[in-house]
C-alpha cells in the first residue's frame, strides 16, 4: 500500500509539472502575438506632422501642395543620401518602394552625369506622367491642391499593400524610416 501511494504522488506531481509547462508554453505563444506593433493611418499622420517636412516643402507657406511642391517633396524624399541629386540606385529603390515602374534611366539623365538634378527629375516625372493619378486621387476635396492629411493618407495607402488600414512595425520602419524618418 505504501508503494502505491508513493507512485500516485509521483504520477500526480509529474502530471502537474507537465500541465504547468504546457500552460507556460501557451502563455508565451500568446505574448509574442500581442507584441507585434501595428500602425494605423492616424499614427502615420501624427508622426509625419511632427516632422515638419510638409511645411518645409510648402514653399509658398499656404499649407497646401501645388503640383510642383508635390513633385519636389518626392525628389527630396527619394534623395536618401541628401546630396541634392538622385542617383540611379535611389530612384530605382524609391520607385519600387512606392509601387512605380522605372523607365530607362538614360531618358531621365539628360546630362549624362549619372545623376538627376531637380530639373531632370521634374522633366522625367512630367514626361512619364508618374504623379498625375496620385495627385488627383489624393485630392479628396477636389481643389487641385493637397493638404498635409491628403498627402499622408495617399502615402499610407501606397504602403498598405493588403488594404487592412495598418502597417506592421517592419513595414513602417522600412518605409517611413527610409524616406521620412531621422
Amino acid at each position: 500500500m505504501m508503494k502505491t501511494t508513493k507512485s500516485n504522488k509521483w504520477r500526480k506531481m509529474g502530471m502537474g509539472l507537465c500541465l504547468f509547462l504546457m500552460l507556460g508554453a501557451v502563455a508565451c505563444d500568446d505574448e509574442e502575438e500581442d507584441e507585434v506593433a501595428v500602425f494605423d493611418n492616424d499614427s502615420f499622420y501624427e508622426d509625419f506632422s511632427s516632422s515638419n517636412l510638409f511645411s518645409g516643402w510648402d514653399t509658398d507657406s499656404d499649407d497646401l501642395f501645388s503640383d510642383d511642391e508635390f513633385t519636389t517633396s518626392f525628389f527630396e524624399t527619394w534623395d536618401t543620401n541628401d546630396n541634392d541629386m538622385l542617383e540611379d540606385s535611389e530612384l530605382s529603390e524609391a520607385t519600387a518602394d512606392f509601387g512605380l515602374t522605372m523607365t530607362d534611366w538614360d531618358t531621365w539623365d539628360t546630362t549624362g552625369d549619372s545623376m538627376l538634378d531637380m530639373n531632370e527629375f521634374m522633366t522625367g516625372i512630367e514626361t512619364n506622367d508618374y504623379f498625375t493619378d496620385w495627385y488627383e486621387g489624393w485630392d479628396m476635396d477636389g481643389d487641385n491642391m493637397l493638404e498635409e492629411r491628403e498627402y499622408t493618407d495617399g502615402i499610407f495607402g501606397l504602403w498598405d499593400d493588403d488594404g487592412d488600414d495598418k502597417l506592421t512595425e517592419e513595414e513602417y520602419d522600412d518605409f517611413y524610416g527610409t524616406y521620412y524618418g531621422d
